[in-house]
């Protein structure tokens, strides 16, 4: 399962990351204009009915995809599949998706991305740190994911894991 892969420590599972994750995936799917903060979630959860089946369905096709591109990861490559990250990845695999990238491929460049060239002294790292759910800093974080995307070679040999 997709949950057990990312960096989850007892604290997170304390706090249930994992559902605010799911919580933040079903905005995202949803299109919904909010930051990821607990208040905006709980707000965006009390006026929430139930979860239309298409929005299920895609986030199923999405998690099943990022379960799919980290499942050779080991443990030292997990630790890096922490909250910040693993809500950002949910948005940019639908560029994945749209240009046909294998699961692999996408893989390959999450670990480039936040394995290889990550430093929180980078644009990127800085949007992680304070302020992390704010509505621009996810966009912020998207945009230079996507950027970074466009540029990764798709004809590369894919590292073995």
């Amino acid at each position: 399962m997709f949950f057990e892969k990312f960096a989850s420590k007892k604290a997170d599972r304390n706090r249930y990351v994992d559902e605010q994750l799911i919580w933040q995936f079903i905005a995202s799917a949803s299109n919904q204009d909010i930051d990821f903060s607990g208040s905006s979630l709980n707000k965006f959860i009390s006026n929430l009915e139930e979860v239309p089946t298409p929005v299920t369905k895609l986030i199923e096709q999405k998690v099943d995809f990022m379960d799919a591109a980290f499942r050779n990861w080991d443990q030292a490559k997990r630790k890096v599949l922490k909250k910040v990250h693993v809500g950002s990845l949910f948005q940019v695999v639908d560029y994945a998706i749209q240009h046909d990238w294998s699961e692999d491929h996408f893989g390959a460049w999450t670990q480039s991305f936040l394995i290889d060239l990550y430093s929180v002294d980078t644009a990127y790292g800085q949007l992680c740190q304070k302020g992390a759910t704010s509505r621009a800093f996810i966009e912020k974080r998207i945009s230079l994911m996507i950027a970074d995307m466009e540029q990764f070679p798709l004809h590369t040999e894919l590292p073995m894991s």
